[in-house]
């Protein structure tokens, strides 16, 4: 059996089309998208601001309702590890983390029914960052997950990366 090949333009115009829509969800995103141009000069940063202060609600939102949270607040990955009571975290003076985590930004801890966890939305991830994140994550007994998808702090631009106790450890 033979498939049909598409190229990635043909896929994406298939992708764009209104059939993946009800006729009001298409109207609607239309006039998004209408608008959405219509912000600040029109280039590019503005349409990117306007589609993430759009949408950026609506995402955590869904974060909230995903994960069950009862609370969050902005915190540091040193404040993570001290309220989890981590095993061999270093003590820092006045509970501030002063090591390079550059995985680490828009820190915060979200507290849900069963578990604490801490999320970080980096605008990208370096070799370096990348190699810390599974370092911290190796030293302290934790797992970490990306998504690419329900980051709130300016969507689109930045990825949620998760991280929480290693279920096998605890």
């Amino acid at each position: 059996m033979t498939r049909a090949r598409h190229s990635h333009y043909e896929s994406l115009q298939r992708f764009f089309a209104p059939t993946h829509f009800t006729p009001q969800g298409w109207a609607e995103l239309q006039d998004l998208a209408e608008r959405c141009r219509d912000v600040g000069d029109g280039n590019w940063r503005d349409t990117s601001r306007a589609i993430a202060h759009a949408v950026a609600p609506h995402l955590f939102r869904l974060f909230v309702s995903k994960h069950k949270l009862m609370r969050g607040r902005e915190a540091g990955f040193a404040e993570y590890l001290s309220s989890i009571k981590a095993k061999g975290i270093p003590r820092f003076p006045n509970g501030l983390d002063r090591g390079n985590r550059a995985w680490v930004d828009h820190g915060m801890i979200c507290y849900g029914a069963r578990e604490r966890f801490f999320i970080s939305q980096p605008y990208g991830l370096s070799d370096d960052a990348m190699a810390g994140l599974v370092s911290d994550c190796s030293e302290y007994g934790l797992s970490f997950h990306i998504e690419s998808g329900l980051s709130f702090h300016f969507p689109g631009s930045t990825i949620l990366i998760e991280v929480r106790r290693n279920r096998r450890a605890s």
